[in-house]
């Protein structure tokens, strides 16, 4: 039977190119399935600010033992576990948050170097369209704390929360001009507004509970008012703030500007379920004053 094509070897250029693709799906396979965003070397967890400087607290563990790491500040309002000098790839890291409040009305420990009014890639509020329409909505308002409140009141009612493709990369102004966007496009679109008018502002991620023991991930805003606090805005509903109606547990400050979260040398543990719209965080406690939240990373 004459040989077939089928079962010669194969070119040594069509065996590179197969162990390419293998060596390529194992790496594939070892980044995925955890949820988890790890483009570096050293591991950080995002615990936003409130566990750091504000009401709430925090406990982790990694393999059962308590985690003796780092608590590092990102000079943008948040704080990241530094897990690297205590954790081996492999390992598990529990994290619980007992939430007392809502994300403090505080001022920053670290300023760092912004002051939160500079136009962005996605925050672009130097844009013609963002100018003239926060001088339209806010430009009479002499205080902080009334722009902030005509500008959430503008984009509360007058924008409407849709999800569609290519999102997470469109800048304010296209939020603007859609007239439309996801929870992150609304915060964007809301912190431009209120720079181009003179009110130091920046976005918040983190998650939300509201009836139910499973988080939903979120995304608001928050500005600085005359006495330089920074409170918490939400343009996705008409409440001007976080409510006791919701728990709010901030936990990644000005992801759009943020060092941390674009350093290509870090690996941020961030999602730890694949369940879409969840970031992993269940309420495994309640009382009458506070909720205590857990999340279970594998390194």
């Amino acid at each position: 039977m004459p040989n077939s094509v089928w079962c010669r070897s194969p070119p040594a250029r069509i065996r590179r190119w197969c162990a390419f693709v293998m060596v390529a799906l194992v790496l594939a396979l070892m980044t995925t399935g955890s949820g988890m965003r790890r483009h570096g070397v050293r591991v950080l967890v995002p615990v936003g600010r409130s566990v750091v400087v504000g009401p709430n607290q925090f406990e982790a563990t990694i393999d059962g033992e308590p985690w003796t790491g780092a608590v590092l500040a990102d000079g943008h309002g948040g704080y990241w576990l530094d897990i690297d000098p205590v954790a081996k790839e492999g390992a598990t890291l529990v994290l619980r948050l007992v939430v007392a409040g809502p994300a403090p009305t505080a001022s920053d420990r670290e300023p760092g170097v912004h002051d939160w009014l500079a136009s962005s890639a996605l925050i672009d509020s130097s844009d013609a369209a963002i100018v003239s329409t926060a001088a339209s909505i806010a430009g009479l308002e002499r205080s902080a704390t009334g722009k902030i409140d005509a500008i959430h009141e503008y984009v509360a009612s007058n924008l409407s929360w849709r999800r569609y493709p290519g999102h997470k990369d469109d800048p304010a102004s296209t939020t603007l001009d859609l007239g439309y966007g996801t929870c992150g496009g609304l915060a964007r679109l809301l912190v431009a507004l209120s720079r181009a008018v003179g009110v130091p502002a920046r976005t918040v991620q983190g998650v939300v509970f509201d009836d139910s023991t499973s988080d939903v991930y979120h995304q608001w805003a928050e500005y600085r008012d005359e006495e330089g606090i920074w409170r918490a805005v939400d343009p996705t509903t008409k409440r001007g703030s976080a409510t006791e109606s919701r728990t709010y547990v901030d936990l990644i400050y000005a992801a759009e500007e943020n060092p941390f979260w674009s350093d290509p040398d870090l690996a941020i543990v961030y999602d730890a379920t694949p369940r879409k719209g969840s970031l992993g965080y269940r309420m495994i406690d309640t009382t009458a004053s506070t909720r205590t939240l857990e999340n279970i990373y594998e390194l």
